[in-house]
Order: C-alpha cells, then sequence, then structure tokens
C-alpha cells in the first residue's frame, strides 16, 4: 500500500505538476499573456490549493484512497483542458480547479493516508521518501519544455496529462494491491 500511494505521488509531481514551473513560458507562448498573466494563473492556483485544503475536512476517512483516486483522474482531465484552452479567463478558471485537486487534494490526501498507515518506526524515513515528490515537479519541467518546443504546449501538457493518467490507473487500480485500497474502506 505504501509504494502504491507513493508511485502516484511521485508520477502526479513527475508528470501532472511539471507545469506549475513552465507557467511562465506557456502564458507568453500560448495564451499571448506577459508576467502579469503568469502571475494570476499562479494566484488562481494558490486560491485554489485553499479551498482544496478546506474541502478535506469533509471527505470521510474510510475513502481516503478513492478521494485521491477520484481527484487524480480529475486533476488529470483539468489539466488537459487547461492546456488546449486558449482564452485566458477559462484558463484562469481551470488553473483554480487545478489548484483544489492538485496541491489542495491530492497532496494532503497522499501525505495523510501515508501517516495514517505507516508504522511510527518507520514513518519518518516514508515522508522523507514522498518528499522526493517536489523535486520531481522540477525535473519533469525540463522534458515538458522540450516536447513544448518541439510539438506545442497543448501536446506536450496534454502527454504529461496522460501520462499520469497511465500511471494512476495502471498502479493505483491496476495492480492488485490497488485495486484492494479502491474497495476496503480505511479502518
Amino acid at each position: 500500500m505504501l509504494l502504491t500511494v507513493l508511485v502516484l505521488a511521485c508520477a502526479w509531481g513527475g508528470f501532472g505538476m511539471s507545469h506549475l514551473a513552465v507557467i511562465p513560458a506557456f502564458a507568453k507562448d500560448h495564451l499571448g499573456t506577459e508576467a502579469s498573466g503568469a502571475g494570476l494563473l499562479l494566484l488562481a492556483s494558490g486560491v485554489g490549493s485553499l479551498l482544496g485544503n478546506l474541502s478535506i475536512t469533509f471527505m470521510h476517512r474510510a475513502w481516503l484512497y478513492r478521494w485521491l483516486l477520484v481527484c487524480l483522474v480529475s486533476f488529470c482531465a483539468g489539466l488537459t483542458l487547461f492546456a488546449w484552452s486558449n482564452w485566458f479567463w477559462v484558463s484562469w478558471s481551470l488553473f483554480l480547479l487545478l489548484g483544489v485537486l492538485s496541491l489542495g487534494t491530492v497532496w494532503p490526501l497522499a501525505t495523510t493516508i501515508l501517516q495514517l498507515s505507516t508504522p511510527a518506526e518507520i514513518r519518518g524515513r516514508v515522508m522523507g521518501v514522498l518528499h522526493f515528490t517536489p523535486g520531481f515537479h522540477n525535473l519533469g519541467a525540463l522534458p515538458l519544455a522540450a516536447a513544448a518546443g518541439w510539438m506545442g504546449w497543448s501536446a506536450a501538457i496534454s502527454i504529461a496529462a496522460g501520462l499520469c493518467l497511465l500511471v494512476t490507473l495502471w498502479f493505483g487500480l491496476g495492480r492488485a494491491a490497488g485495486r484492494h485500497l479502491a474497495s476496503t474502506p480505511a479502518a
């Protein structure tokens, strides 16, 4: 179970969240806006993160893993829609939603699941491994930017979202551990 949640979080970080590091270039090249537009997009993500953190209080503890999977799949769909939007305020609204689904719910849910299910004697080590994830945000930005230079931002971000979705479905539901977690409420 720990491996499943760690892989989901790291794939989300490396594929899904790599778009955060390239928002200034995306905003300029794809949306035709300058630094102020990139700042407004990041503001939307921050407000969304706050709203997502508040929404976790309404999630039933027994189904945290299901919530994690729903948020990951929804995040991938929203990221793809964001990648293809050419209108700034539609993109802004989608980025608000991405903030709710990503740093607002996926990250806290993964952290919560690991803390609740890890034995006390190894909890620090498991959380240390989980904290590789923010580094993957930046590591994934290089191949994302290279792919965008070759095929455009929309296609590159969509492929990153697709890879995140593929890992989510394969590791989160395709493996026996993921299916067991999804079908069994937590204690």
